[in-house]
């Protein structure tokens, strides 16, 4: 426990220095701590059992993260350019996984299926890495940070379905197969709809009467959400 301690403090301390260090040049502060990692782990600083421990918390931290980018969405500014961010969306999906589809069949030898999954993952941009960057330029709530919100947002729905669809390649994907895990992606978001907008808006509305109980609740119904989705289904 002492040695875990020791490591996380100076996983902390290497994080702020890098990430101050970066901000000195103008440069976002989240590329220094992932360097901070990257050069820690090359160096072999982190004994095994905090490693796990440190991917543990790395894994909490992102969710929470991700967490925080829903809270900063502004349903309504997405609606309102919601046909922009989706011809955007479509634009930016469609040329550029076209053009990794062709590389990675031609020149890696990938089948069609794997390469098309491949190809609309690399499109993709990391949402901790933007909205961090935009949170600290002051932008997200301009309309350069709306409209990548609402990116990340179609980004993310559509990496549900593929990372859905990545366990069916063991199988093969039937439509036996694609139907169980589309009804199963249908089903999270009908209960999360449905709970979140009668159950949690009337408990948040009558039963919650500080920001501790506010706090504490969020994080339940965050991590309940979680494991619904990844052990009931």
């Amino acid at each position: 426990m002492e040695s875990f301690l020791v490591d996380l403090m100076v996983v902390f301390v290497s994080a702020v220095f890098f990430g101050i260090g970066f901000r000195f040049f103008k440069l976002p502060s989240i590329v220094g701590q992932v360097l901070a990692g990257f050069v820690m782990g090359m160096w072999g600083v982190l004994g095994l059992s905090s490693v796990e421990a440190m991917k543990f918390l790395s894994t909490l931290g992102v969710t929470l993260l991700l967490f925080l980018v829903g809270l900063e969405m502004n349903w309504k500014d997405i609606r309102h350019s919601g046909k922009t961010v989706f011809k955007l969306f479509v634009a930016q999906t469609i040329l550029l996984s076209g053009v990794f589809v062709i590389f990675a069949i031609w020149v890696l030898g990938l089948s069609w299926l794997p390469a098309l999954l491949l190809s609309i993952a690399l499109t993709f941009s990391s949402t901790i890495v933007v909205v961090k960057t935009l949170s600290e330029g002051k932008d997200i709530k301009g309309f350069v940070g709306k409209l990548s919100l609402g990116m990340l947002l179609l980004q993310d729905l559509l990496a549900i379905v593929l990372l859905a669809l990545i366990p069916g390649l063991k199988e093969g994907l039937s439509s036996a197969v694609l139907s169980i895990l589309f009804l199963k992606i249908a089903i999270i978001l009908l209960v999360v709809n449905v709970f979140g907008h009668y159950l949690i808006s009337w408990i948040m509305k009558f039963a919650i009467k500080s920001s501790e109980d506010l706090i504490l609740f969020s994080l339940v119904w965050l991590f309940g959400v979680v494991y619904f989705s990844t052990n009931v289904l």
